[in-house]
């Protein structure tokens, strides 16, 4: 399409390869993003859109524990987490939502 956007977006950053499948990993990689945008300056709330795969993948109880996966990523996403078919199944993004950092309208036709 040509039109620039959270995924294609000039100087954004991207993990490729991240492991989705083993307990833990979800949490681990979402802690990962979000600490590396506080590195960068970006303080939050941060949110999360991932694909459904992923979201069902994070509804998981953890070794050694009576939660949710997702339970633990929700304290790291103060923003929410949301799904979105439109995403490629092992892809998703993290934003910093400060009213400094972007404006989001949302259209679907």
């Amino acid at each position: 399409m040509g039109i620039r956007g959270l995924l294609t977006a000039e100087g954004r950053q991207t993990h490729v390869g991240l492991d989705w499948e083993r307990a833990g990993s979800a949490f681990n990689n979402i802690s990962r993003i979000t600490r590396e945008l506080t590195e960068k300056g970006f303080s939050g709330p941060f949110a999360a859109v991932v694909h459904p795969y992923i979201f069902a993948v994070m509804h998981r109880v953890l070794a050694r524990s009576t939660l949710l996966e997702v339970t633990h990523v929700r304290a790291l996403l103060n923003g929410g987490i949301y799904k979105s078919e439109l995403l490629p199944r092992q892809s998703g993004f993290v934003i910093s939502m400060g009213r400094q950092n972007f404006e989001l309208i949302v259209a679907v036709d």
